[in-house]
């Protein structure tokens, strides 16, 4: 089955949806965050709390799970540097 798929930065996202208006937001129901550790300013932090409040299930991804707490609500650690894979 074939999906809509919604590709932007913070920045575009930023830009068009709240200083310009010219966006909505995308009705998304799985947000996916790359390097979430450096998104943790205001910005960042209203789009994924609109989405969340929105029903969408947000998920980050970081080498770096510092300082994310009051963003997420759940670590997994898929591997660490003592154990690199193979």
């Amino acid at each position: 089955m074939l999906r809509d798929v919604q590709i932007a930065s913070i920045q575009t996202e930023n830009i068009r949806v709240y200083e310009q208006e010219r966006w909505e937001h995308h009705a998304a129901d799985l947000v996916v965050v790359d390097e979430c550790h450096n998104l943790t300013s205001e910005v960042p932090c209203k789009i994924i709390k609109h989405h969340l409040d929105a029903g969408a299930i947000v998920v980050g991804f970081t080498a770096t799970p510092v300082g994310l707490g009051g963003i997420y609500n759940k670590l997994i650690i898929a591997g660490t540097n003592s154990k690199p894979i193979a």
